[in-house]
């Protein structure tokens, strides 16, 4: 049960975070990395200091076997962080929703590629299914939905290069901070608006950094299985977050393409069962 409330509440956090950044609408996006990068690595600093393992996490960020995997994942959760700003700020929700549905999809064909890993019928029937409604949505719609596509494909490559690293998320988080934060402070000084609500900014920092924190105790008390199902509480809310709060269009070609990544979702589900049973 322990699991299962951390697990929530991580995921509830991720999905109404487009509600927060709402707020900073006056923001320019590149701004609210920068400061999301800035006071997450602040949070993390009280955090390990606190806990007693910030001079062991900076000892340990100097590894090159870690930095060779943790420099791009950094480079590509910031990018991932940027577009999901981006989206909310051209209330484009909608899309955000449709690209963490996509994502474990995406996740599973990077296994298959890349790791070897077998797919049961069903769950290669599923990636079938996620194309196909993604395909129709673009046929239909005038456009491929790029901005969908490429966060949920920038964040099951981070997810994939996070799984080679084979780091603790406390860890892979500090070092992509780290990888980040010289950047961010150039984008910081340069974007940030002298009326920005700094007390909004600063709040990034913990919103970021104490979901994570949730999941990693997520992680440890639960099956992957049911991890895996928790994770698309974050899109459903997110998808909620833009019919009802922001009111963006969600018509028929919306309807069947959601339909067609609903349903392909419940089959990988199914698939992943049959195969945990069958093993």
């Amino acid at each position: 049960m322990r699991g299962v409330l951390f697990g929530v509440a991580t995921y509830f956090s991720w999905g109404v975070l487009p509600l927060y950044f709402h707020l900073l609408d006056d923001v320019p996006p590149l701004a609210i990395l920068a400061h999301r990068v800035l006071w997450c690595l602040v949070f993390l600093v009280v955090w390990l200091a606190f806990r007693g393992e910030l001079r062991s996490c900076c000892r340990r960020a100097a590894d090159p076997g870690l930095l060779r995997w943790l420099i791009p994942s950094g480079l590509l959760i910031g990018t991932n962080w940027y577009l999901f700003v981006f989206a909310v700020s051209e209330h484009r929700v909608t899309e955000v929703a449709l690209a963490y549905y996509i994502s474990p999809l995406l996740s599973a064909l990077w296994g298959l590629l890349f790791l070897r890993e077998h797919l049961a019928r069903l769950q290669l029937f599923s990636l079938l299914l996620a194309a196909l409604g993604v395909a129709y949505l673009a046929l239909n719609t005038g456009g491929v939905p790029w901005m969908a596509l490429a966060i949920a494909l920038s964040f099951s490559t981070y997810s994939f290069l996070r799984k080679r690293a084979g780091v603790e998320s406390i860890l892979g988080l500090w070092v992509e901070t780290l990888v980040l934060s010289v950047p961010a402070v150039f984008l910081a000084v340069g974007y940030t608006p002298a009326e920005a609500n700094w007390g909004l900014l600063a709040l990034s920092g913990p919103l970021t950094g104490i979901p994570l924190l949730c999941f990693g105790v997520a992680a440890r008390h639960l099956r992957l299985v049911t991890l895996g199902l928790l994770q698309y509480i974050s899109p459903t809310l997110q998808f909620l977050v833009a019919v009802a709060a922001f009111e963006e269009p969600f018509g028929k070609d919306h309807a069947v393409a959601f339909t067609c990544i609903w349903g392909a979702v419940a089959l990988y589900a199914v698939g992943s069962r049959e195969r945990r049973q069958s093993a």
